[in-house]
This record gives C-alpha cells, sequence and structure tokens, in this order.
C-alpha cells in the first residue's frame, strides 16, 4: 500500500514565564479594580438574583403575581437590612470605644514580640558598618 506519513507535528507553544504571568495577573486586578463601578452593580445584581428568584417562584405558586412578588420579597429584604443594622449599630460603636483602650494593652507586648528582630537588625548594621570601616583604605 501506500506509505502513510507521520501527520504534522503540533507546534510547541512555549511556556509563559512566571514575569508575564505576574504582569498578566497585576494588569487582570487593575483592570477590574478600575471597572468595579460598572461590575459591582452588575455583580449584587446576579447575587440578589440567585436569592430572590426562588422566593419569587415560591410566592408565585401561591398566585401572587411575579411583579407583586419581586416587591415583597424586595421589601422583605430591605427590611431585614435595616434590622440587622439598627441591632448591630449600638455593639459596633461600643466596640470602636473600646479599640483604643485594647491597642494600648497590647502595645507593650508587640514591643516584647519585636524586640528581638530589633535587636538582630542592629546587629546587622554594625557589623556592616565594622565590615564597611575595615575595607576602606584611607590614603
Amino acid at each position: 500500500g501506500p506509505a502513510t506519513a507521520d501527520p504534522p507535528l503540533a507546534p510547541v507553544r512555549p511556556r509563559a514565564s512566571s514575569a508575564l504571568l505576574l504582569l498578566t495577573t497585576l494588569a487582570a486586578g487593575a483592570a477590574m479594580w478600575a471597572a468595579q463601578p460598572v461590575l459591582l452593580p452588575i455583580l449584587l445584581a446576579m447575587f440578589f438574583a440567585l436569592i430572590g428568584n426562588p422566593l419569587i417562584r415560591g410566592l408565585q405558586r401561591l398566585y401572587l403575581p411575579r411583579a407583586a412578588a419581586a416587591l415583597l420579597v424586595l421589601f422583605a429584604g430591605m427590611a431585614g437590612t435595616t434590622l440587622l443594622a439598627s441591632q448591630l449599630v449600638d455593639p459596633a460603636a461600643e466596640w470602636a470605644r473600646q479599640v483604643p483602650r485594647e491597642i494600648r494593652k497590647i502595645a507593650p507586648r508587640l514591643q516584647e514580640v519585636t524586640r528581638p528582630v530589633k535587636e538582630a537588625n542592629e546587629a546587622a548594621a554594625d557589623i556592616a558598618r565594622a565590615a564597611d570601616g575595615g575595607d576602606r583604605v584611607e590614603v
């Protein structure tokens, strides 16, 4: 029979360098950050649709028109959010008042934890100064 030739090999794609991947990731993050005013409402609408549609369908089974069911779900969500916010205002304000006092308590402990690092940095600086001074030749 006729000789069959091997199919041509697909060109080998070079792997992307880690620098290119990093730059691409940073560019994508910057684009999403810049597009926040557009993306945030779209994402919120998708979230509310995922949460609200099953509730609206359930209310439609109870013979409530879709528009009325959507308004009922919307107002119930707003009422729940308002109720939750009113319950959290006092504890959040109390927590905000206690933060400075807690920071004053924690500050000495943080200094104790960071002292070895500070001492190591100072020792490294002393060694670097000694090495720098020892290599100099005075003319």
